[in-house]
């Protein structure tokens, strides 16, 4: 499954939401993709200072924060491979 957060150099809560995902790594199969918004003058309108926006399966589900508790219930449900 193909997990894409959307952030920017320097940022903190991004390297958090980070840091939740890639906890996940071992027990499922995930893609990471990482795509830095200010190297980009149109997702750095969309998103501005909502980063880190993490998408799941090609679905915005985060916006400033990835709670690992639902992040975990959504790759169940999405059905990622444990």
């Amino acid at each position: 499954m193909v997990v894409t957060i959307y952030s920017r150099q320097g940022c903190g809560c991004c390297r958090k939401a980070k840091d939740v995902i890639e906890g996940f790594r071992g027990r499922y199969s995930l893609q990471l993709e990482e795509v830095d918004v200010d190297r980009s003058a149109e997702l750095k309108e969309r998103y501005g200072n909502e980063v880190p926006v993490v998408e799941v399966g090609g679905q915005v589900r985060f916006r400033g924060k990835v709670d690992r508790v639902m992040f975990e219930r959504l790759l169940r449900a999405e059905g990622a491979s444990a």
